[in-house]
């Protein structure tokens, strides 16, 4: 396969658009700055974070977040209170995880046309909150 059309067009783009290489370090870039969470974890958020989980996610992770069965077209989803993150731990990790969705498949759809960002914020200071202690 010929990449090079491809890298073309992100040289180009980057050289046009100032925000693409936020973007692209937004989305796992290896040693990228990691995002920081401007929300903080307080009572407020996290209650916040817990109402928006309900409505939006509860159907796949389950009500307590500890993973849903999946079915015919979706593959069961995962634990988020367990210490086990496959795309990252990290606040930006889990952020971005919420955003963007998990390519290629997309069995965890992107919310970023959604939900604003603080509600993303929100809900990763809920997960944080609700996490199993080891």
């Amino acid at each position: 396969m010929n990449l090079r059309p491809v890298f073309t067009i992100v040289a180009a783009l980057m050289l046009t658009s100032p925000a693409l290489p936020l973007v692209i370090a937004a989305q796992g870039n290896p040693g990228a700055a990691p995002l920081k969470n401007p929300v903080a974890a307080s009572a407020e958020s996290t209650a916040a974070g817990k109402q928006i989980f309900a409505r939006n996610c509860a159907t796949c992770h389950g009500v307590n977040a500890e993973g849903g069965p999946g079915n015919d077209l979706i593959p069961a989803a995962p634990d988020l209170t367990d210490d086990q993150w496959d795309h990252g731990s990290t606040d930006g990790d889990i952020f971005n995880v919420i955003k963007n969705g998990v390519p290629p498949e997309f069995n965890m759809i992107p919310w970023k046309d959604k939900l604003m960002d603080t509600d993303v914020w929100n809900v990763v200071n809920y997960l944080k909150s609700i996490a199993k202690k080891k």
